[in-house]
C-alpha cells in the first residue's frame, strides 16, 4: 500500500490512470499480480493530513510481493511510444511517498 501526499492532483491522477494502470493491467494478465487499486482520501482533510491518495499492488502470494521485476521492461511493454526517464522522472513534482505498507491478508470473505 503506497500512501502519497499529492502536490498536483489532476496531474497525479492522470499519471496513475494513464501510465501506471496499463502497467498494472499487464502484470495482472501475466499473473504476477492479482489486482491494483488507486484511491483518493475523502476524509479527514486539512493541512495535517499525511497522505491524500493511496495505491495498492495486490499479489497472489507473499513470495510474489518480493519477487524482483523490472519496472523499465514493463513500462516499455505498456508504453512503447514513451520515454521511461522522461515520464517517471517527474514523480517528485506530482507527489511525495508518505508511507509504504505491506499488508498480508489473513482472512477474507468475498462474493464468488
Amino acid at each position: 500500500l503506497f500512501r502519497s501526499k499529492v502536490h498536483s492532483p489532476a496531474e497525479y491522477f492522470k499519471f496513475e490512470n494513464e501510465i501506471w494502470r496499463p502497467m498494472a493491467e499487464e502484470w495482472v494478465k501475466e499473473g504476477s499480480q492479482t489486482g491494483w487499486q488507486f484511491s483518493t482520501l475523502a476524509a479527514p482533510s486539512g493541512t495535517d493530513v499525511k497522505y491524500t491518495a493511496t495505491s495498492a499492488d495486490i499479489y497472489p502470494t507473499l513470495e510474489a510481493a518480493f519477487k524482483q521485476r523490472s519496472l523499465q521492461d514493463m513500462f516499455k511493454k505498456a508504453h512503447p511510444d514513451k520515454d521511461y526517464q522522461q515520464t517517471v522522472g517527474g514523480m517528485g513534482k506530482l507527489r511525495d511517498l508518505a508511507q509504504r505498507d505491506l499488508l498480508f491478508i489473513e482472512e477474507r470473505v468475498a462474493r464468488k
